[in-house]
């Protein structure tokens, strides 16, 4: 009796063994493969170049922006003081 219940836990511990390194390989593989995956990267390149292009629009219109309204505002002064038709200079 006690040579059959050393047996079967002996065969219990293996059991447990094989089941903790096949997780821990399991694990492994998972980081080996998160290391090497470098897919998410390319992302990460387009998200900041995406950002940086919009960036430099917001500073361009900040620019730009006071002349082109002060430019427009000329331009309906010049020709709201126009006459239009015959006969008029």
């Amino acid at each position: 009796m006690k040579r059959k219940r050393k047996l079967s836990l002996l065969i219990r511990r293996n059991k447990m063994q094989r089941h903790r390194k096949r997780n821990t390989m399991k694990l492994l593989n998972i980081f080996k493969n998160f290391k090497s995956d470098e897919s998410g990267a390319v992302t990460v390149d387009w998200v900041v170049l995406t950002a940086a292009i919009v960036g430099l629009g917001i500073v361009v219109m900040n620019s730009v922006g006071a002349g082109v309204t002060d430019l427009a505002t000329d331009i309906g002064t010049d020709l709201t003081t126009k006459n239009v038709g015959y006969g008029t200079n």
